[in-house]
């Protein structure tokens, strides 16, 4: 019923994850506030609501992009695999022995600092003023700062 934060799930957000998680799967996060991937992934579950692409098998091509791409790129080569997620291409790319070592992947000192200074009042949306940071990636980053969001 409730976010990590507390927050229940309203009519609008469940119609949101009807209406939208069948195409984007968790991706539909990004229409909600304060809703992570993980949290729409367990909520379109609950609902009953399943992912067009869940259970769909990867194919050679679809490996191969990842193999080319997912060294260099980490998380940004979810662009080149449409109807897959983030969640489920890192899961791919594990499987197939691929670890992104990207330095865009890397906390930068001034990334850290922005986090200090805003994650306190703004909790998950401090990720609009972090270029290429999705809410997860704060979430886990203030976990590992030991931030929390004022209440």
């Amino acid at each position: 019923k409730c976010n990590a934060m507390g927050k229940a799930w309203n009519s609008i957000e469940d119609e949101i994850v009807k209406e939208y998680y069948p195409k984007e799967g968790s991706r539909c996060a990004y229409r909600m506030e304060d809703r992570t991937e993980v949290a729409v992934v367990k909520r379109a579950k609950k609902l009953g609501v399943t992912s067009e692409r869940a259970g769909k098998k990867w194919s050679k091509q679809e490996d191969d992009i990842i193999r080319e791409f997912y060294l260099k790129e980490g998380g940004k080569t979810i662009l080149r695999l449409p109807g897959r997620t983030e969640a489920s291409m890192k899961s791919r790319a594990n499987k197939l022995g691929c670890y992104s070592r990207t330095k865009a992947m890397e906390w930068s000192q001034d990334e850290d600092e922005i986090m200090v200074k805003y994650y306190p009042t703004e909790g998950f949306n401090v990720s609009k003023r972090l270029k290429n940071r999705s809410k997860d990636g704060v979430k886990y980053r203030a976990r590992k700062l030991f931030l929390r969001k004022k209440k």
